[in-house]
């Protein structure tokens, strides 16, 4: 929920330096509740649980999947963004190269099934958020910082919420929490989220969902940077794979050839 603050504070101030108009249409508003709760809140509380009960490495794994859940999504529900099948095969060729990079093959131990669930249950909301973004935000009359900041805003008012309702105990938090809160709040909620929308709208919800195909490579890296943590033949094939399979489903190489 402090994450969320900090984002929400950090585009409002945005809009205020930009003189970007809050949304205060109540038809686009119930749209953005639907992303807030979709991509924001209860992803957020579903990883922050699920992560209790299963290991990072798994956590990863599941969440690297978005593309594959948006791509479901999409077929099911969302039949006029249905991707092409070069984004298919790409999707497909990313997942396998982030399980590569995580060596799946050698287990991931004993975890419970519930934190498994939960954290599914979290990438399903990842899968909704994209395809819907692209049908019901994308054509509207407005910026991608107002729309970002209305969505934000509106996820900190149900984890606030969740808050009031769950009565959690409260202590003074470490400066180190609080680093990694305004850091992730300002850059991971915040502003990303601006860039995100304006992915959707130049290109579609599955490729734009590719982005957590980085996630397992970033925590790779980050373990050898601060963890001291050795590499293995497995991670950078399984990046190559990854960075491969990305470029197919964006295109790339049919561009070349055209």
């Amino acid at each position: 929920w402090s994450s969320d603050v900090c984002s929400s504070d950090l585009l409002l101030l945005i809009s205020t330096v930009t003189r970007t108009p809050l949304i205060r249409e109540w038809r686009v508003l119930k749209h953005l509740c639907v992303l807030a709760l979709c991509l924001n809140s209860t992803p957020g509380v579903l990883f922050a649980f699920g992560e209790t009960r299963i290991s990072s490495i798994l956590a990863a794994i599941i969440n690297a999947t978005t593309p594959l859940a948006t791509l479901l999504v999409t077929s099911v529900a969302f039949r006029e963004q249905r991707p092409r099948r070069a984004q298919q095969v790409g999707l497909l060729l990313g997942f396998l190269g982030v399980l590569v990079v995580l060596g799946a093959w050698q287990g991931v131990g004993s975890n419970a099934l519930v934190g498994v669930a939960a954290c599914l249950l979290a990438v399903t909301g990842y899968g909704i958020s994209f395809p819907y973004t692209r049908r019901f935000l994308m054509d509207l009359p407005y910026s991608r910082t107002a729309i970002a900041t209305a969505q934000v805003c509106l996820a900190a008012l149900q984890l606030l919420v969740v808050m009031v309702v769950m009565h959690p105990p409260l202590t003074a938090p470490s400066t180190a929490s609080v680093s990694a809160m305004l850091a992730l709040g300002a850059l991971g909620s915040g502003v990303a989220y601006i860039w995100n929308y304006r992915i959707i709208q130049q290109s579609s919800a599955t490729v734009a969902s590719t982005v957590t195909y980085w996630t397992p490579l970033v925590a790779v890296i980050a373990g050898i940077a601060f963890l001291g943590e050795s590499v293995t033949w497995n991670e950078p094939v399984g990046a190559v794979i990854v960075l491969l399979g990305v470029a197919i489903s964006q295109g790339r190489f049919a561009g070349r050839r055209g």
